[in-house]
């Protein structure tokens, strides 16, 4: 790309540049005009190019050799055998055991003992009672949409409105899929859910603002807290105002997704509803046994880049034409 123009055109032999013109300005960059001789899928640089950049893929520390306070293991840290490709990561805690943490470093989970009704009691046992008689209503092919939405509600202990949920289970969804969501994706929703103070053992940490700290956990574990996002389990969440405890936190429950207002939800709501329901349905046909790290890193005051000082180029770009991401 010229650095001055920041035109530039990509030609299957050569790179070539153009004379800045009068009507471009160092902020702006032309993507109409395409080289003749190009097939007019692409221009700039060729993604095969920009692909082999880092041939080689960056050296990862062993679990097991990690010693970072500001890591946190969901797991047991344990050493990849490429024989045991299938081998399912372990809960931190052995045996059931769950080490609770509530406070506002932590995410706080409804399996704890602290999560309690405006009376004092627990509200744990409550949630038990109420996914359990969801999971044989599902398991007996009886569970409805209004069972579904009764036990949301006496979960959380609050009302919400469905009708993006109602929308996309009896009218967008096929018999087949109804169905098959409700009688067997459904119950085992509930398991990961009852069952998430033994997959996690321990609630992960908050990534907060400003922080240096990590997450590691299994692709199980991660399945056992979106379960709990289904069913609005994430205690104080509904509150976002200003001075809340979670104000700047994202909304992990799912009843600002299911409310879709009298049209029964825009057409947004209803596909990411798709998406998330299309991965319930994966993990219920088999659960994967990957493990995933978070990380949220703070670059030092002095490694901030001054954005309007910085005389640095564009690096090369590529920019596919004319096709869908899935065909890239």
């Amino acid at each position: 790309y010229d650095e001055d123009s920041l035109e530039g055109k990509f030609n299957e032999n050569e790179y070539s540049q153009e004379e800045p013109s009068s009507q471009h300005t160092t902020d702006s960059l032309d993507l109409v005009n395409v080289d003749e001789e190009d097939d007019g899928t692409f221009q700039g640089t060729p993604l095969s190019e920009i692909a082999n950049i880092c041939q080689h893929p960056p050296t990862l520390s062993d679990m097991k050799d990690i010693r970072d306070n500001n890591h946190t293991f969901l797991i047991k840290p344990f050493k990849y055998d490429p024989n045991s490709p299938d081998r399912e990561p372990e809960p931190f805690y052995e045996n059931g055991t769950y080490v609770d943490e509530w406070d506002q470093d932590y995410v706080r989970l409804p399996c704890s003992q602290s999560y309690i009704t405006k009376n004092g009691t627990q509200r744990w046992p409550i949630i038990q009672g109420s996914l359990t008689k969801l999971q044989h209503l599902s398991e007996t092919q009886m569970a409805t949409m209004e069972d579904i939405k009764e036990t949301i509600e006496e979960c959380a202990g609050r009302k919400y409105e469905f009708n993006c949920l109602e929308r996309l289970l009896n009218e967008i969804y096929s018999g087949d899929e109804r169905g098959h969501f409700m009688s067997t994706v459904l119950s085992n929703l509930c398991s990961l859910a009852l069952n998430v103070d033994k997959i996690c053992s321990r609630p992960p940490p908050l990534l907060r603002i400003g922080s240096n700290r990590t997450v590691t956990m299994s692709q199980k574990q991660a399945a056992s807290l979106l379960a709990c996002a289904f069913f609005c389990l994430f205690p104080r969440r509904f509150n976002q105002k200003i001075g809340s405890e979670y104000e700047n936190y994202p909304n992990p429950n799912f009843n600002t997704l299911f409310h879709g207002g009298r049209s029964g939800g825009p057409t947004w709501k209803i596909e990411k509803l798709k998406c998330v329901f299309h991965y319930f349905h994966r993990i219920t046909e088999k659960m994967p046994n990957g493990v995933m790290t978070f990380r949220r890193y703070q670059l030092p005051e002095s490694c901030v880049p001054k954005w309007t000082e910085s005389k640095e180029p564009l690096c090369e770009i590529h920019i596919t034409k004319n096709k869908s991401i899935e065909d890239v």
